[in-house]
């Protein structure tokens, strides 16, 4: 694994680490990347990681890491997407960590309302409402509205068990320092890796706030992507 890492001027540590896993995304790669480099909060670091992909993936990471200083890139061998986040948060300075898919993009305006929750609160999570856009059918709808501002940790399980809250781990920012209790990442683990990691950073959690706001990140489906790929037996092995 070879991690290439350029350190803010004065030498302090940023305020948000965004994590950014990439495995052959090229064709919606740009998109994220423009989303992440104009947010008007600019104390961030954004950490790519690139999974081993075999599509032009590399070639535009690099591009923008020629232009940000706040861009530090991972180039690893293909384990996945838990190892590949593992990876990003291992190497991680921020206070808050934020995960982003590589082909989904943020509103401009997103890191800096959620830190300002979180700050205002001291939130362990801060979670928001997005936007699902479907690629094919040019189609968006809104995510679930979640009726409360503050959860516990129990609190929040049980929202989600009943559909009034979600799992993604790109629907909150949350502190770095929740994964020093012992947060483990299962490597393979692709369908359902976001529920074996929210679970225990919420487990973790004592203070979850809800942001109120427009939706800040756009989830981008596509045909092709794990969640819609057909059932399998390697589907039903995550699951389990």
């Amino acid at each position: 694994m070879y991690t290439k890492e350029k350190s803010k001027p004065n030498g302090t540590m940023p305020a948000v680490s965004i994590v950014i896993p990439v495995y052959n995304i090229g064709k919606y790669l740009e998109k994220c990347l423009d989303s992440v480099v104009a947010q008007t909060f600019p104390d961030i670091e954004i950490i790519v990681v690139n999974d081993g992909s075999t599509d032009n993936s590399p070639e535009i990471i690099a591009r923008y890491a020629d232009k940000d200083s706040r861009i530090v890139v991972i180039d690893k061998s293909n384990e996945g997407l838990a190892y590949a986040r593992k990876s990003g948060i291992e190497a991680a300075r921020g206070t808050y960590i934020y995960h982003l898919d590589g082909d989904d993009y943020l509103e401009f305006d997103a890191i800096e309302l959620l830190y300002r929750k979180a700050k205002e609160e001291d939130a362990d999570m801060v979670v928001f409402p997005f936007s699902l856009d479907y690629i094919e059918s040019g189609k968006s709808e809104c995510s679930i509205e979640i009726a409360d501002e503050h959860f516990t940790n129990t609190e929040f399980f049980s929202a989600i068990a009943f559909s009034k809250a979600h799992w993604g781990v790109w629907s909150y920012l949350h502190k770095r320092s929740l994964y020093a209790n012992g947060v483990t990442f299962h490597k393979g683990l692709n369908y359902g890796e976001d529920v074996f990691l929210t679970t225990q950073l919420v487990y973790f959690s004592s203070r979850i706030s809800v942001l109120k706001s427009k939706p800040l990140l756009h989830y981008i489906i596509r045909e092709s992507s794990i969640t819609n790929s057909r059932f399998n037996e390697k589907k039903a092995r995550d699951i389990l």
